[in-house]
């Protein structure tokens, strides 16, 4: 899936991202959502 590509300003450019647990990086809901930056 590819996703909007947000340009400045934005306000969620300028929002703190939500720190993710190492044990979570695995997680499949995870690995799509990497796939997806990819692919956008």
């Amino acid at each position: 899936m590819i996703h909007q590509i947000l340009t400045d300003p934005h306000p969620t450019l300028r929002a703190r991202a939500t720190e993710i647990p190492p044990e979570k990086i695995a997680t499949p809901e995870l690995q799509t959502l990497i796939d997806d930056m990819i692919e956008t």
